[in-house]
């Protein structure tokens, strides 16, 4: 029954996570025998990311089930490693029935040499591998680490042969570079000790049908069988997670490893996960799957490269960059806005942007293409990111605080983590609580590199009273702040900063300004500083005013320089009196270096054509991505036409206006009809009926 039950809920998992990615996920290689025992055939499945370019790390999962049941065929979890750019291999290997420990790390040794002897084929790194279990697979993965190099080892008179020659292979190294353990037993001498819901004394329990004995029976085998056992200064980089309810494998297991590895200097992670037993429950929150993926991040993918970003070059201008923009007409998408840019750690740029429409893109070709990625970055929108010296990057973002209401926003900055610049995770604890003086909000945070640790942090709080940009200071790498500035910095209304370096050791601060002020007194506008902190807002400059191309307020500064030289500012737009098109995210060009030429992606237009004989009205709908000529006809099955508009500039967004079918049957005969409509160069003809 509980075999039943056990397969059961790993289908159920696994169909989760297909329903979530909205597609079946399918083995690349599927049933891939790596070795052959007896009758026993021992197979994998890899699975492989999209468009590998170069070979990618890979993460072994091996499955739990007492080393008695289970399957290589439900990965469940691994997967989500899938699309941050991992192969994921899942391994069988021989059940305890069959064959007694050490079988069983013999079988995932020979798996790791067949996968690093057939790296080339399989596109995967032989220096990046990465293992991850659950329960027995926990038990497997552990000991995979800790015996990196053993092949015989004795205790009392028992020796034991770890490595093996399952499959072959032996001119390859079983070693991996990571380990994640979850909730697997790693001391059978101790495990007895510890309240649990198993009778560890039987000779009828998992352990002891592993080694063929009870384990107060056969202590030589317990020792053997344990990963703690072989724990030493040269294992790789663990992180452990485990429930503190578990009635089936005690959590203080997972104490006794960690203690172990830190005190061979080993990097070890423990997270106890409150109110979960043996599995499922907070196993399968996003927050832990999150800390799975950015702990590979960081010792797997970045393995002998925790190297700082090169970051600071694409926020430094010289001091004659940046004073004039043109704004590109193009949109870059609708519907959105607040940009955010960040440099990843393969050296990429990273432009997000929020609103109905969020998303994030690849910034190509110095900022002429646009790469449209997945999904919007897991965190929070606008924000600062705090480049650290390990190659992470720490996010501070917006929340909001106890006591915020609709009527009187209460936020507080909190933190998110990663090593690649793409997905994030989110720390434990506030970095900042505003208080009193910032009336209990920071809104709109950015950061600057002071010097060492210590960064700078800029943010508009006071927001219903003085509204305007305040600072506060971090001495650890954006863990914690202090307030510096207790006033604004600049002039009430000035908001949305975004600091760049200059090359003559200036600070420069963009942001909007003039907020209650008309349309061609605000907008984006910079001012220079000696030090970042002092600004004399006299020579603050306006430098695109909401006026300019559509009237639409000019938001979230946020400044880059291209590798080319081109300076560019990504500015989100937001409807207003004037005009009332839909948010949209828009980039300038400095007029200093900018060589025009059509840089944004130019969308198709959308049209709705909706008629209602009842009404004798066609409502036709239609959205523009970007400004140009229009024209648009109607014309019948024998080539009549009917004009509508010819040649007429339109700015971009929606358009609606209504047409008689009174009118248009005097004109044109029949009840079908084709609409062709013209934007610049784009053509579309669409069919349509009107009945009587």
């Amino acid at each position: 029954m509980f075999i039943k039950r056990y397969i059961s809920l790993l289908s159920i998992l696994f169909w989760s996570y297909t329903l979530a990615n909205g597609q079946s996920v399918k083995p690349t290689y599927q049933d891939v025998e790596y070795a052959k025992i007896d009758t026993i055939s021992l197979k994998l499945d890899l699975y492989l990311p999209e468009n590998i370019e170069k070979p990618v790390p890979l993460v072994i999962w091996i499955h739990g089930g007492s080393w008695s049941y289970g399957s290589k065929d439900y990965p469940m979890d691994a997967l989500t490693l899938l699309p941050r750019g991992y192969a994921i291999a899942s391994i069988s290997y021989r059940f305890s029935q069959h064959a007694k420990f050490p079988a069983q790390i013999n079988d995932v040794k020979g798996a790791v040499r067949f996968l690093r002897a057939n790296a080339e084929k399989f596109k995967i790194d032989p220096n990046r591998f990465g293992v991850w279990g659950a329960s027995a697979g926990g038990h497997l993965a552990a000991l995979l680490g800790t015996t990196n190099g053993i092949r015989f080892y004795t205790i009392g008179n028992t020796t034991f042969d770890l490595e093996g020659d399952v499959g072959g292979n032996t001119v390859f190294s079983s070693e991996v570079q990571a380990v994640v353990d979850w909730y697997g037993p790693t001391n059978f001498t101790t495990i007895m000790n510890y309240p649990s819901g198993v009778d560890r004394r039987s000779a009828d329990n998992s352990q002891a049908r592993l080694i063929g004995g009870r384990l107060t029976d056969s202590v030589d085998k317990a020792a053997l069988a344990s990963p703690i056992t072989y724990v030493s200064p040269d294992d790789p980089p663990f992180l452990i997670q485990h429930g503190k309810k578990d009635n089936t494998i005690p959590y203080q297991q997972s104490l006794e490893m960690d203690s172990a590895l830190k005190k061979n200097g080993v990097i070890s992670i423990l997270i106890l996960l409150d109110k979960t037993n043996h599995g499922g429950g907070l196993f399968e929150q996003d927050t832990t799957l999150a800390r799975v993926g950015l702990f590979f991040d960081k010792y797997l993918k970045n393995l002998n490269n925790q190297k700082p970003i090169d970051w600071k070059p694409y926020f430094t201008l010289g001091p004659e960059d940046g004073l004039k923009f043109l704004i590109d007409t193009s949109a870059i998408a609708f519907d959105s806005g607040v940009p955010v840019v960040n440099i990843t750690n393969d050296n990429k740029i990273v432009l997000s942007h929020y609103g109905k429409n969020s998303g994030s893109f690849q910034v190509l070709d110095n900022g002429t293409k646009y790469q449209k990625l997945p999904n919007p970055p897991n965190r929070g929108a606008d924000g600062a990111f705090i480049y650290l010296n390990d190659g992470g990057i720490r996010f501070i973002g917006e929340e909001p605080a106890p006591g915020s209401t609709p009527q009187k926003r209460r936020s507080r900055l909190v933190s998110w983590i990663s090593y690649d610049g793409y997905y994030w995770m989110k720390e434990d604890g506030i970095r900042y609580q505003p208080g009193l003086d910032d009336d209990s909000i920071s809104s709109v945070p950015a950061a600057i590199h002071i010097r060492d640790s210590i960064w700078r942090l800029y943010y508009v709080g006071d927001f219903y009273r003085s509204n305007g940009i305040r600072t506060a200071i971090s001495t650890d790498w954006g863990l914690t702040w202090e307030p510096e500035s207790k006033k604004n910095i600049l002039s009430k209304g000035d908001v949305d900063p975004h600091p760049v370096y200059l090359t003559n050791d200036k600070i420069r601060l963009y942001f909007r300004t003039g907020m209650t002020k008309p349309i061609d007194k605000s907008g984006i506008a910079y001012c220079d500083s000696e030090d970042g902190l002092n600004f004399d807002t006299n020579q603050t400059k306006l430098i695109i005013p909401d006026k300019e191309i559509d009237s639409m307020f000019k938001l979230d500064p946020a400044v880059i320089k291209f590798p080319n030289g081109r300076t560019a500012v990504y500015i989100g737009e937001a409807p207003n009196q004037f005009n009332q098109s839909p948010p949209k995210l828009i980039v300038a060009w400095d007029s200093q270096n900018l060589n025009i030429r059509e840089i944004a992606k130019k969308d198709e237009v959308s049209i709705m054509i909706k008629p209602n004989p009842a009404k004798d009205i066609i409502t036709l709908e239609y959205f523009l991505p970007i400004s140009g000529i229009i024209s648009i006809e109607i014309f019948d099955i024998k080539g009549k036409k009917f004009p509508i508009k010819t040649k007429e500039a339109h700015q971009s967004g929606h358009y609606s206006f209504e047409i008689s079918i009174n009118n248009l049957k005097k004109k044109l005969s029949g009840n079908n009809f084709y609409l062709n409509f013209k934007l610049d160069d784009q053509q579309k003809t669409i069919p349509f009926a009107v009945n009587n």
